[in-house]
């Protein structure tokens, strides 16, 4: 292997581990933002609704965001044990949505850009 070829895979090697620590860290709530107007009740369960074309990010972002509710005393259920990964939701998981008695609904979307 040339001396050139060498620099190369060893840039290309750090380059792999850089991002896989950056991959790797954690994520911290920077800003926040509440309403002082609202009034209503406190809600008693939080149904985490991510939407992707990847499911294995969605299940990542609903399993991690429930398990961090959880730890702050909220009471939170991810939907990807209720609806399907890809389409539409039937008439059964619709109805496993209402009995699962969620009041509030957090949603986060990805999509990819063309």
């Amino acid at each position: 292997m040339t001396q050139y070829c060498h620099g190369i895979v060893v840039r290309v090697a750090l380059g792999l581990i850089v991002l896989a620590v950056v991959g790797c860290a954690g994520t911290a709530l920077t800003k926040s933002w509440r309403s002082p107007d609202y009034k209503g009740q406190p809600f008693k369960k939080l149904l985490v609704v991510g939407v992707s074309e990847w499911p294995e990010l969605r299940r990542s972002f609903e399993e991690e965001f429930v398990k961090e509710l959880k730890a702050a005393g909220v009471n939170a259920v991810p939907s990807f044990v209720l609806l399907p990964e890809t389409g539409q939701a039937d008439e059964a998981q619709t109805q496993a949505v209402k009995e699962a008695g969620a009041d509030w609904l957090l949603l986060r979307a990805w999509f990819a850009c063309a």
